[in-house]
């Protein structure tokens, strides 16, 4: 009489249906080295685009300006052209310091509208939902808006003359830099990406 053979090899590893480590659904979650770098290269971006589109608009508009004042205040055509060169100096040299700050703002707007930094596109990683998944349009605007904090709460100090906006935003540069330590962590998530509910995940 014959016996049919087991369905399981007895010696064969058990099949588990867990995610393999440093992954949560969807995708593989970005240790902190390539985090660090993406974080680097995205530094120079903004401050490196962010000076000389300040230095180049700065100096153009307060040049405009003031030589648009001097001939209609009746300025010759040689004082004129004094105004316009001692605003665009002036322009300038405003325009470099501030320039990075608004390109941070330019940066908050393509992470929050798209989920992903210039140089998250480059090495290939993405912000996702906290357990890997896709994130959405809310993942990433929420997410940038707490990342960003500092930038947009300085600027807006700025122009309300507000010290005690500056100041909060100071404190906040102080915590979430200190927090971008979390994501050295099991998690890999920094303190605004635990706030938010998001984390990155690997797209290549």
């Amino acid at each position: 009489m014959s016996t049919s053979e087991p369905e399981n090899n007895a010696y064969e590893p058990p099949v588990t249906s867990e995610p393999a480590s440093g992954t949560q659904g969807g995708g593989e979650l970005a240790g902190a080295g390539i985090r660090i770098g993406v974080g680097i290269i995205d530094s120079i971006l903004v401050g490196v685009g962010g000076f000389f589109f300040g230095l180049l608009a700065g100096g153009a508009l307060l040049g405009l300006l003031l030589g648009g004042a001097a001939t209609s205040g009746g300025a010759t055509g040689d004082e004129a052209v004094g105004a316009m060169a001692l605003g665009g100096f002036f322009g300038s040299i405003l325009g470099a310091i501030v320039g990075p700050l608004f390109m941070q703002l330019i940066f908050m707007l393509i992470e929050g509208v798209f989920g992903i930094s210039p140089a998250g596109k480059m090495l290939g990683i993405k912000i996702a939902q906290s357990d890997g998944s896709p994130g959405s349009f809310s993942n990433y605007f929420i997410r940038a808006l707490v990342k960003f904090s500092p930038v947009w709460l300085t600027i807006l100090g700025m122009m309300m003359e507000s010290g005690a906006l500056t100041t909060i935003a100071g404190l906040l540069y102080l915590v979430l830099g200190i927090g971008l330590l979390m994501a050295l962590g099991e998690s890999k998530q920094t303190l605004y990406d635990k706030l938010t509910g998001t984390a990155v995940i690997l797209t290549k």
